[in-house]
């Protein structure tokens, strides 16, 4: 008998859907078979017939969300690539990278979809699992290595100094800060959610830190 093949798509990305959402709520182990084939509305022998097994959907997700992130990612990053080769000046470098975590901000800071995926993304740099490779290999680390760059370029150390490293990871991190302090930040400022206003308040405060900082700071 020949299979159904748009009910096997649509069981499939049900499944997909489920993994986003519960493997970012509940952590792989924390999200069981049945709870991700009772959200799916498929039966439990799903995961193992599509994925052959729950591991094997969660590299799956992982997966999805390299190529959703990449896709976005990578054209800007190569477009400062560009840039690069050009041998910018200091200042030039700063603007490069305050307009790089501007692109971030626009488009990830008030997703709500970005926050399921997120979840996965915080999940695997802390506890990282073998699907951590492919989000580094997927834009994590094209992404950090650009970065390396633009504040090397700014600071004019080389891109391997410890220290240029460090200095770009802390200034990165404030992205992560109005992601995983949401509750915090809007009982604090009695924000409901990140609307327009809300964004470019962030927004305008990250970019006069990394501005503040890579000009304080210029040569390590």
């Amino acid at each position: 008998m020949r299979r159904n093949h748009k009910h096997t798509s649509d069981a499939k990305q049900r499944l997909m859907d489920a993994g986003l959402d519960l493997f970012g709520k509940f952590s792989f182990d924390g999200a069981s078979t049945r709870m991700l084939t009772n959200r799916a509305q498929v039966n439990l022998s799903a995961i193992q017939y599509y994925f052959g097994g729950k591991e094997g959907l969660y590299r799956q997700v992982v997966r999805s969300i390299a190529v959703e992130v990449g896709s976005l990612v990578k054209p800007r990053l190569n477009e400062i690539e560009i840039q690069l080769r050009e041998n910018p000046s200091r200042e030039q470098g700063i603007q490069l990278f305050c307009d790089l975590i501007d692109f971030m901000i626009s488009q990830f800071l008030g997703s709500p979809q970005t926050q399921k995926w997120l979840s996965i993304v915080i999940r695997e740099q802390m506890e990282p699992t073998e699907a951590f490779d492919i989000l580094y290999d997927g834009f994590l680390g094209p992404m950090f290595d650009c970065c390396f760059r633009l504040v090397s370029t700014a600071s004019g150390a080389s891109e391997n100094d410890p220290e240029v490293k460090v200095r770009t990871f802390a200034l990165m991190g404030q992205l992560l800060t109005f992601h995983i302090s949401r509750a915090l930040i809007r009982r604090n400022l009695n924000w409901t959610h990140y609307g327009e206003e809300e964004v470019n308040a962030i927004r305008n405060t990250i970019l006069g830190h990394v501005r503040t900082v890579l000009h304080r700071n210029g040569d390590i």
